[in-house]
């Protein structure tokens, strides 16, 4: 064991800590802590530290306010940087890592405070040998103020140095050398370090006598110790030269002083350098605790030559950069015994003085250099590793912390640190007379979790016993581990499906990381939903958790994420995991593992959020026991991965060393079961090829027959009979319904099958899910399939969802009556063909009705034109319109929605403006688009929310064709089937409308093939008529088009692909009609499309 100094520091330094950055918060906590010699005070700004610095031996600050600092105060400065390769701040004296041990600390804030203090003395001493100086000395600033002058100024010029201190230095000269003088010192004040100038100038003495003077100007602003332009002034009288004088003062100068050329050899050297730095007479090295011999001197010889080869580096590294920067470089360099040469490095013209302040090591200062090289030597160990001397602990490095919870653990019995037992079996093996090399097993506790960590003994120099520690924990897991994996890769081979599959890897990774509980999840946006959850009971599903963004990208990077130990996730109604780790699997999917949270456990304030719950309960308990509702909203948890807040420490991230194994694990297993699956799907497919042929080819002779039958039939209800039997006929379907009517009345029109009459509104108990298949089908107008949940058997299950009927509700395309549904119950394996069918079987239905009903037109009698009159103050929509625009509309066609009617509409003389305004006055109206046409007319498309007129009038099959106001009243046209009764539909209207009255009936024209419109108007079916008939009104024929086919075809409530087929269907019908040169007559099959 080494001896301990027998003198060491007692005075105090005083540091003042600048700012509140995390970095200096941490540094004056470990001095704080430690048994030291620095009195810590701290302040938060610049300009505080500014006030307190006349009181402080040492400022300590980030490097923000390094800047600030040393233009505002001299007091030593030192730059704290976690960051280990930060340069050194411009102005700091040292810079100094936070995590450094409190020993460095205080020894590199002690060197800095001592370097202050011989700067001091040399300050003093030059400012001593320029007083002895033959020739007058004047320091100024760069603006030439004098702010010193030695006492040889009295003795040549007759001047107290109190009579020229402030005054400039141009003052002394003549008026007509003044200039010169000042053209000097602005040349030398903006040059380089060491800028030289010479003049000659004429200065008048006390006694009013002119001297020819020689001036000459150096630039020393960057000399720490004199930091001002140096005016040397001798008479030419004689006298010794300045540079005779200079050099005569420079070797009354302690300190080494060297100038060097550019080749790096010394060109000029002082009295005190020539001692330092000679040459032996070998040319070899001399003394060990100089830098070389002193026999000869060092003028003429490459510097390199002259330094110890143990600091050569060092002075090449700090001397190439003053020469490359171009800038004052102050820098340290321990010699061999011990002792510290203090450097400054002034850059010139082609050369580099150096000047040299050296320091011989006191006891004190080989017990740090000795301190701090086996603590550097220590901390550069990432294992664990301390020095033992009789029983304490006499160094540690950093790593050592991460296994206790002491805040220093010199000084400390070994005991303190691994324990008693361990602590006898170190002192037993230092001691022994032979090593022995197995190592001791020594398990701490680290956040919880044991570590395991292998202590090797030995000793070192001073019979100093070195205990170095080996951590392999994580190599013990990764071996016990992979065990496990396989394991779990060899029960994954016994599984075939997917969902199998995941359950087996989670229950594996469970057991791999010590966990209890674990869920898999799939991340959707800022959800995880679980895929399957290993928990307490088997029964229970994990609910899916809301997680904010940035922590569930977190969990997704390279690696799995240990979560803080407060966080709580559920993966039961009654159970959470608490502090799970977060192991990504897949880019999508992440597996949750941890131990069981119990409420009464105690949540880390430290790691928790400031949102989580308060009262004890954990972050994801938001609900009383057996309340109901969605577990989501339950379990909501905005916090549970939130940053950490408050001072605590910041939460870890456990890169875990099975993580790209899981990966590969899961990615191949998942692969496999995929495999499986698809291999199942494949045979399935191949074993139903044939039977699927079997069935298309039966549904295709199917239709043939039930084409012939629909086209044969000569009315309405002779198709849909002909369509209910002809699919009872089918072996798969079992009953056959065609159900009409509205949302307040419906009615089976039609049934056929074995089991069709029940659902005839007999039995309510089985109508109900009816019904409601037949609501869906209309709301949506599309095709609506079920599956029928059957009775047990007898022996109490269920047949399959294969095994069991299907029910199919299929809509018809039918304007022309009530809304009509065909719903057909089914055994089928497959929810495509059969489906398919049905759709086309109603499709070809409704052109089979549209037919019947085009027949039936052109035999129908004449149509009446109704003209009735209201008052003008009535509430329904259209006649407000009319009011407001004071002109006659014509409805050029309508088409009613689920929620609204949509008019076409065509005003002459209106402006759009004043149209737009009007429609925007009337409540239940929305304009949807207008346009002006080519002849200047008025076309518009409005959406009518309510309107009791439309619905009257179409109640009673009329038309509505036009309004226009009449003096105080208003005219309504409507064209009405010659077969409704009038009277009736003045009645109805009247109901409603009381002051309305009949004007006049009269009949329209036949539209006979005698009529051209009439002829081909009667070609085409109500469909058609209709759809051309809206496009007309909407502008689809306007050039540009004013709308486009599937907007018309949107607001019909059909499809694009229907609207287009019955457009292109009545296309053709009128051009046949037109050029068909045979017969006026359409033909049967153009009448049908």
């Amino acid at each position: 064991m080494n001896d301990l100094p027998d003198q060491v520091p007692t005075t105090r330094i005083r540091a003042v800590l600048v700012g509140e950055s995390a970095d200096v918060a941490q540094l004056g906590r470990t001095l704080s802590r430690g048994e030291t010699l620095v009195s810590v005070a701290a302040v938060p700004t610049a300009d505080a530290a500014i006030g307190q610095s006349e009181h402080a031996d040492c400022l300590v600050t980030d490097p923000e306010h390094v800047e600030i600092l040393v233009a505002a105060t001299d007091v030593p400065i030192v730059s704290v940087s976690s960051d280990d390769a930060a340069p050194l701040e411009e102005g700091a004296a040292d810079v100094v890592s936070p995590r450094a041990p409190v020993n460095v600390l205080e020894t590199r804030i002690r060197n800095v405070v001592d370097a202050r203090t011989g700067d001091r003395d040399r300050s003093a001493r030059i400012h001593g040998i320029l007083e002895a100086s033959g020739s007058a000395i004047v320091l100024s600033d760069a603006d030439g103020t004098i702010e010193w002058v030695s006492e040889s100024v009295d003795r040549l010029f007759g001047y107290t140095p109190a009579a020229l201190a402030g005054t400039t230095i141009e003052s002394l000269a003549i008026e007509p050398d003044r200039e010169t003088l000042g053209q000097h010192r602005i040349a030398v004040a903006d040059g380089d370090a060491d800028e030289f100038r010479r003049t000659t100038a004429r200065i008048r003495d006390g006694t009013g006598r002119l001297s020819e003077c020689t001036v000459e100007v150096r630039n020393r602003l960057s000399d720490p110790s004199l930091n001002r332009l140096v005016w040397t002034i001798a008479p030419i009288d004689g006298r010794p030269s300045w540079r005779e004088g200079f050099s005569a003062d420079v070797d009354a100068i302690d300190d080494p002083i060297l100038t060097l050329d550019d080749e790096w050899i010394v060109r000029r050297a002082n009295e005190a350098a020539r001692g330092a730095f000679a040459v032996a007479e070998n040319g070899s090295i001399g003394d060990e605790g100089s830098s070389i011999g002193d026999e000869r001197e060092p003028v003429g010889h490459e510097f390199w030559t002259l330094l110890s080869p143990a600091t050569v580096d060092t002075w090449f590294e700090r001397l190439a950069e003053a020469r490359a920067s171009d800038s004052t470089v102050w820098f340290d360099v321990s010699r061999p015994d011990d002792g510290v040469d203090s450097v400054v490095a002034y850059p010139g013209d082609g050369s580099l003085t150096v000047v040299v302040h050296r320091r011989d090591a006191s006891p004190i200062d080989r017990y740090r250099a000795e301190l701090e090289r086996t603590t550097g030597l220590l901390d550069e160990m990432a294992d664990p590793a301390v020095l033992v001397d009789d029983g304490r602990i006499t160094a540690a490095n950093a790593a050592v912390f991460e296994y206790t919870s002491h805040a220093t653990v010199v000084g400390r019995p070994t005991e303190t640190l691994v324990g008693d037992r361990i602590a006898s079996e170190i002192t037993a093996r230092a001691g022994a007379p032979v090593r022995r090399v197995d190592p001791i097993e020594w398990r701490p506790s680290v956040d919880g979790r044991e570590h395991v960590v292998l202590l090797t003994v030995g000793t070192v120099a001073d019979d100093q016993t070195a205990v170095v520690g080996r951590d392999v924990t994580d190599e013990r897991r990764l071996l016990d581990g992979t065990r496990e994996l396989g394991e779990t890769i060899d029960a994954v081979e016994s599984v075939s499906t997917v969902e199998a599959t995941r359950r087996t890897l989670l229950a594996g990774i469970v057991s791999v990381t010590g966990a209890t509980v674990g869920g898999w999840y799939r991340r959707d946006g800022d959800r995880l939903s679980p895929r399957t959850s290993i928990g307490p009971t088997q029964t229970e599903r994990a609910p899916t958790i809301t997680v904010a963004t940035e922590r569930v990208n977190e969990m997704f990077s390279d690696g799995p994420t240990r979560l803080p130990r407060s966080v709580r996730v559920p993966i039961t109604a009654a159970t959470t995991m608490a502090g799970p780790l977060a192991i990504p699997v897949t880019d999508t999917d992440v597996i949750l593992v941890g131990t069981v949270g119990t409420d009464g456990e105690a949540i880390d304030t430290e790691s928790a959020s400031a949102e989580s719950p308060q009262n004890g309960q954990t972050a994801f308990d938001a609900g009383s026991e057996g309340e109901g509702g969605d577990l989501v909203a339950r379990y909501s948890a905005d916090d549970w991965l939130t940053p950490t807040v408050g001072p605590g420490p910041e939460r870890t991230v456990e890169r875990d060393a099975f993580g790209s194994l899981f990966r590969s694990v899961v990615h191949l297993s998942l692969a496999r079961a995929r495999c499986l699956d698809k291999t199942r799907e494949l045979t399935a497919s191949v074993s139903l090829g044939s039977e699927l042929r079997d069935r298309v080819v039966t549904l295709a002779e199917h239709r043939e027959s039930t084409y012939r039958k629909l086209t044969s039939a000569r009315t309405r209800q002779a198709v849909e009979r002909a369509l209910c039997d002809s699919m009872a006929d089918l072996d798969a379907v079992s009953a056959c319904w065609l159900v009409a009517g509205d949302a307040d009345e419906r009615h089976v029109r039609e049934a056929a099958g074995s089991v069709a009459r029940s659902e005839s509104g007999v039995d309510p108990a089985t109508t109900d899910s009816f019904d409601l298949l037949v609501e869906r089908a209309l709301t949506a107008g599309d095709q609506q399939i079920e599956r029928i949940d059957l009775a047990r058997t007898d022996s109490g299950s269920r047949p399959s969802a294969a095994e069991g009927p299907v029910r199919i509700a299929t809509p018809f395309d039918d304007p022309t009556g009530p809304a009509t549904v065909l719903v057909v119950q089914a055994s089928i394996h497959d929810e495509s063909v059969f489906p398919e069918y049905c759709t086309e079987l109603v499709t070809v239905v409704g052109l089979a009705i549209d037919a019947i009903t085009a027949q039936r037109a052109l035999h129908a009698d004449d149509t009446l034109e109704v003209e009735l009159s209201f008052p003008t103050a009535t509430d329904d929509p259209l006649t407000r319109l009319v009011a407001e625009i004071d002109r006659s509309l014509t409805v050029d066609s309508v088409v009613l929605t689920d929620d609204h009617v949509t008019s076409y509409l065509t005003v002459a003389q209106l402006d759009e403006a004043s149209f737009v305004a009007a429609v925007g006055d009337v409540s239940a109206t929305t304009l949807v688009n207008s346009y002006v046409g080519e002849n200047g007319t008025l076309h518009a498309e409005i959406a009518v929310e309510e309107s009791e007129l439309f619905e009257l009038i179409r109640a009673h099959d009329g038309v509505l064709s036009g309004l226009s106001p009449r003096d105080d009243r208003l005219s309504l046209r409507l064209e009405l089937p010659a077969t409704r009764d009038v009277r009736g539909l003045v009645d109805s209207i009247r109901a409603t409308f009381p002051n309305a009255e009949l004007r006049a009936r009269r009949p329209v024209s036949p539209r006979g093939p005698d009529q051209p419109v009439g002829t081909l108007l009667s070609t085409l079916t109500d469909r058609q008529r209709e759809i051309l008939r809206t496009a007309y009104a909407a502008g689809y024929f306007e050039s540009p088009r004013e709308r486009t086919g599937e907007e018309i075809a949107e607001t019909l409530g059909i499809s694009q692909p229907t609207f287009t087929r019955h457009f292109r269907a009545a296309e053709r019908t009128i051009f046949g009609t037109l050029f068909d040169q045979n017969s006026g007559e359409p033909s049967e099959e153009r009448g049908v499309e």
